[in-house]
């Protein structure tokens, strides 16, 4: 992978441990958090459809999994607390 192309995708941070990325799922909405490093797809868990990682928002980047669900829950809220307090 090009060093331009995969800054873009994994932004400025060091790569030297594994990245985990949250993102949401196009087809059915579902927020997940994710491994991002060194890889090009991922299959969401709520409809089993594959989705290109480079196509996709990522919404959130963390480095170790126990932040993962912290990182998820965030985003939960920032994508759909508005809406569910109305």
């Amino acid at each position: 992978m090009r060093k331009e192309a995969r800054q873009k995708l994994f932004g400025t941070r060091p790569l030297g441990g594994i990245v985990y990325g949250i993102v949401v799922c196009p087809k059915c909405m579902q927020i997940q958090g994710i491994k991002i490093e060194g890889r090009v797809s991922y299959g969401c868990n709520g409809c089993r459809q594959r989705h290109k990682i480079s196509k996709i928002k990522i919404w959130n980047r963390v480095n170790s999994p126990e932040e993962v669900a912290e990182a998820v829950a965030l985003v939960k809220e920032k994508k759909w607390g508005k809406e569910k307090n109305d």
